[in-house]
């Protein structure tokens, strides 16, 4: 009877034993119960040394192909057979890269890490009133996807340019010029190993105007009050006012009073003309 009930604990010491080794080895990494196979890990990274996420790994063995994926951190892993390992790396607005390696089996793991260089775009483009450039004016680009932005200065063609940006990116460009309504762009999608050209056309909210007074002889008229929309001015010596007018709407309109003369006209001009526009007038 004590032989039997001995050999009954027994039997489930043994059963307990197999059934936790059963359950234990289904937990550990493939890697450790595959002897036939090798542990396939690395870290994925941009030149800046930022983890890269989702990008995809081949790893490729005779006809054999698994592919994963990083994770947050830019880490990968995935367990295949011995012999020739062709490693490849691709990810959107990334230039993709491998690695070939023969690994033996006396080894459990082998470590492969990338670093990704990015593909890059460009933008550029044209900054003009409709008719002349606007050089030295500043224009800002914004990087929706990483809150970052750029500047560029126009040069004497008005010409703008933003080098070396990352591509499959939304872009903005804005410009703030004290004479012109702001400027704001569309979402620019700026693609692998382009050069986009977005050129800018500011609309005037003041335009320059100089008006010379004359007598009937074509001699200036120094030190004479002009009214221009309202408001008083004096010519100079050379019977010239040169001032700023505002104007926002698709036709500005001009009224001119001279009261010494009472002189009075009104003119009809139409933005993007040439600037500064002149206005002569002869009193008689």
């Amino acid at each position: 009877m004590n032989f039997i009930f001995h050999n009954r604990y027994i039997y489930l010491f043994i059963l307990s034993i197999l059934l936790f080794s059963n359950l234990f080895s289904n937990t550990l990494p493939e890697s450790k119960t595959d002897k036939n196979k090798i542990l396939i890990n690395g870290y994925i990274t941009d030149s800046n040394k930022i983890p890269i996420k989702d990008a995809a790994v081949s790893i490729r063995v005779n006809k054999t192909e698994k592919i994963v994926y990083t994770n947050e951190i830019g880490y990968y892993e995935a367990l295949t057979a011995y012999g020739v390992v062709i490693v490849k790396l691709s990810k959107n607005g990334f230039k993709s890269k491998g690695n070939v390696k023969r690994i033996h089996s006396e080894k459990s793991f082998e470590s492969i890490n990338f670093i990704l260089d990015e593909r890059l775009g460009t933008i550029t483009g044209y900054l003009t009133d409709g008719v002349f450039p606007l050089p030295n004016t500043t224009v800002i680009l914004t990087d929706s996807d990483n809150g970052l932005y750029y500047t560029s200065t126009s040069n004497a063609d008005g010409l703008f340019i933003f080098s070396n940006l990352s591509i499959s990116h939304f872009y903005n460009l804005y410009v703030n010029n004290e004479f012109f309504q702001p400027y704001v762009s569309k979402n620019l999608y700026v693609l692998e190993n382009t050069n986009m050209v977005h050129n800018i056309i500011l609309v005037r909210d003041f335009f320059n105007l100089i008006v010379e007074i004359c007598d009937s002889n074509h001699v200036p008229i120094p030190n004479i009050e002009v009214s221009i929309n309202n408001a008083k001015y004096t010519t100079d010596i050379n019977g010239f006012v040169d001032t700023y007018i505002n104007h926002s709407n698709d036709q500005i309109i001009l009224d001119i009073f001279i009261k010494k003369f009472n002189y009075s006209e009104t003119f009809y001009i139409i933005p993007n003309i040439d600037y500064p526009l002149k206005i002569k007038i002869i009193l008689k």
